[in-house]
């Protein structure tokens, strides 16, 4: 048995996807507006287009950098938690996938995991204002969703455009200048207040 869409549900879909192609669209715009203020030759139309068909793997890593945007002095403390939960569910993967037939690589999720001295060298490495994070700690974190190198591809575009930042000082070190966080609290904030309307509504 399955659910028909009902009227309420073909607008939230409608909102969520114009939601969604706003979310992409605006970054495309600021690769293509830093390319022009720092006169940098324009991204290949192949780098433009693969940041609209990876627009999912982005989210995941606005959602990072969101999730561990609090104050400096409690940094460190959201760190260790977003670890945690993230070894956890690298624990729920490994006991599942055999079950449910589930072509996850094991190896590359096994070494996804952070030991404990691994988590407190990530907690003194960060000293800045703006949350930055390894890039290899990075890719652990995408690990259920993506490739190593996957993930440093998608950096480096992500840097190309102006939305990320890398320095390379003993390990590569990535940060977000913020735009990235921003455009998908809008994003989120756009689907929200578009089901709150609606259960206004219906009220």
């Amino acid at each position: 048995m399955y659910g028909r869409f009902a009227r309420k549900d073909f607008d939230d879909l409608i909102r969520l996807r114009m939601a969604r192609t706003v979310f992409v669209e605006k970054i495309c715009d600021h690769a293509v507006t830093h390319r022009q203020n720092a006169g940098l030759p324009p991204l290949p139309a192949k780098n433009l287009r693969a940041l609209r068909l990876k627009h999912e793997s982005i989210s995941s890593i606005c959602e990072l950098f969101a999730i561990l945007d609090v104050p400096k002095a409690e940094r460190s403390k959201r760190i260790g938690e977003v670890l945690a939960r993230h070894n956890d569910y690298i624990d729920f993967l490994l006991q599942n996938v055999g079950d449910r037939g589930d072509d996850f690589p094991e190896d590359r999720l096994k070494g996804s995991k952070f030991s404990n001295p691994q988590v407190s060298r990530l907690q003194r490495m960060d000293i800045k204002e703006r949350i930055e994070l390894d890039q290899s700690a990075l890719a652990s974190l995408l690990a259920p969703l993506m490739s190593f190198e996957s993930t440093r591809t998608l950096i480096k575009l992500l840097e190309e455009a102006g939305l990320l930042t890398r320095e390379n000082v003993v390990h590569i070190m990535v940060g977000s200048p913020g735009h990235l966080e921003q455009y998908y609290l809008e994003y989120l904030r756009q689907v929200s207040s578009g089901a709150v309307d609606n259960e206004r509504g219906a009220q």
